[in-house]
């Protein structure tokens, strides 16, 4: 069954149903790890290009529109009506009719690190990249590489503060995760540090 058919199915059942919608779209989706929590309401346009890690949170109005991959990693939490698009249609292209070139258009990966949380209503455009633990405030527009560990807001996102108040604060949290998790920042103390003396 196609992408089209097969949401047109899960749209049929009714809410009732959800433990039912549940499996068909874990089954469809490339890979999902332990204990992802998806809304009833989660739409996905290709779901064998949709990689999501363990302890995912994926709040109601979901919508995922993408021509290649999407890698949503460990622990990551998305808001209400967040909506991921990984390209666009090619409508400079002289020789080809707009609505129908979606697959000649500029499609990009995307990439949401660990312990990333997604506030209410973001959207997250092709060439997103988020770093592991951050922060993005509600009704964002994503297009870039944000950095770890920080806080993000508005259209375009843009840079606020880190995420913790000092350096130290950040080490024992990434210390506690190494603890209570096994997991390892694939960051640099210096790339790290750089995030308390970042020019806005």
């Amino acid at each position: 069954m196609n992408n089209d058919n097969l949401n047109r199915f899960i749209r049929m059942l009714p809410n009732a149903c959800w433990p039912l919608k549940l499996i068909i779209i874990k089954k469809a989706l490339k890979s999902v790890g332990k204990s992802v929590k998806l809304s009833s309401e989660s739409h996905f346009d290709n779901f064998d290009q949709v990689y999501i890690g363990d302890n995912v949170f994926i709040n109601r109005g979901f919508h995922c529109s993408n021509e290649k991959k999407i890698l949503i990693k460990d622990r990551v939490m998305f808001g209400p009506n967040c909506t991921i698009i990984g390209g666009d249609h090619d409508f400079n292209n002289s020789l080809n009719n707009m609505r129908f070139s979606h697959l000649l258009g500029d499609n990009r990966e995307i990439v949401i690190e660990e312990d990333v949380w997604i506030g209410h209503g973001t959207i997250m455009l092709k060439k997103t990249f988020i770093g592991e633990g951050t922060i993005v405030g509600a009704n964002s527009l994503v297009n870039a590489v944000l950095k770890p560990y920080a806080v993000y807001v508005g259209n375009p996102a843009r840079f606020i503060k880190p995420r913790f108040d000092t350096y130290d604060d950040l080490m024992k949290y990434i210390n506690m995760m190494n603890r209570e998790y096994n997991f390892k920042t694939r960051y640099t103390t210096q790339e790290l540090s750089e995030l308390y003396t970042y020019n806005k």
